[in-house]
């Protein structure tokens, strides 16, 4: 008679502990690089609204947009709101509200990142339960206050008010000076549970308002996210970095958690990328 030959239970073992080590070692790999891949399609996104924004600059007088209508038009969406993954409210879907931004580029996936939508997904809810609006992320970018006219309707001596500069031209640096931002969706804490924030408020439109140390609304405003380069535990969500366009076109990582001391007062980085004049960004008061 002859025998059938197979594998022994040993040689299974072994060929399920090799499978099992290579998975171990080709899963983070990646993991990884679908990281990569995402962060490399959002920074090309904000690079396209930079495009678009630069665009915008040479057909009006290197004037800026204000940054609460720029993509949506002015009182279209309220600050203090979840109102940023409402499709309801988007161009996209009621032409009506776009504003002057809008018509310079082609789609509405420019205004939007893999891992921002994927983060928020995962605990915006946890982290805002009020927020009942469906999670359908429309914008993940903010523009800088600093630049242009934020709203119209905010008149100081029969004009309307203006935080820093008018036109591109005024700009003291604009390789080191903030246009658009991933703004952060919650408040940063670090380290978690210490009382310790970042910021005081969160992504809800398209104005990122950076505060100065002395501002008579307090030192905290907008941060620039962290959800970049994180693990999946929510624990970790203060740990990453955010993606910021720059004024000359160039996108680069910044870490919300770091700080400038100058004169006894404690800048943020939001703020120290956000102001435009060189000559003034470390006054020692309010500049607004």
């Amino acid at each position: 008679m002859k025998t059938k030959k197979g594998f022994t239970l040993i040689e299974l073992l072994v060929v399920i502990a090799i499978i099992a080590l290579l998975l171990s070692i080709l899963v983070p790999s990646l993991n990884r690089a679908k990281e990569a891949a995402k962060n490399l399609i959002c920074k090309s996104n904000l690079k396209s609204l930079g495009t678009a924004s630069l665009a915008y600059l040479g057909d009006n007088n290197g004037e800026f947009h204000g940054s609460f209508w720029n993509i949506y038009k002015e009182r279209v969406i309220a600050t203090g709101s979840c109102q940023w993954h409402d499709k309801v409210l988007s161009p996209w879907t009621n032409p009506d509200n776009a504003g002057p931004l809008w018509g310079y580029f082609n789609t509405p996936k420019i205004l939007t990142c893999p891992t921002f939508i994927s983060v928020q997904k995962l605990w915006h809810y946890e982290l805002y339960p009020t927020c009942t609006i469906p999670m359908d992320p429309q914008f993940a970018f903010s523009q800088n206050n600093f630049l242009g006219i934020p709203k119209t309707t905010d008149i100081v001596n029969g004009k309307p008010r203006l935080n820093g500069v008018l036109r591109i031209t005024e700009v003291s640096n604009p390789s080191e000076t903030l246009y658009w931002a991933e703004e952060s969706t919650w408040r940063i804490e670090k380290p978690i549970k210490s009382g310790n924030f970042i910021n005081s408020s969160v992504l809800n439109d398209t104005n990122f308002m950076a505060r100065h140390p002395n501002d008579s609304f307090g030192s905290l405003g907008d941060a620039i996210a962290t959800y970049h380069g994180i693990p999946t535990a929510i624990e970790r969500r203060n740990d990453g970095q955010g993606d910021v366009l720059f004024l000359d076109g160039h996108v680069e990582f910044q870490k919300s958690d770091v700080y400038s001391t100058v004169s006894g007062l404690r800048f943020t980085t939001s703020y120290v990328l956000a102001w435009p004049k060189a000559s003034s960004k470390f006054q020692a008061t309010c500049p607004y």
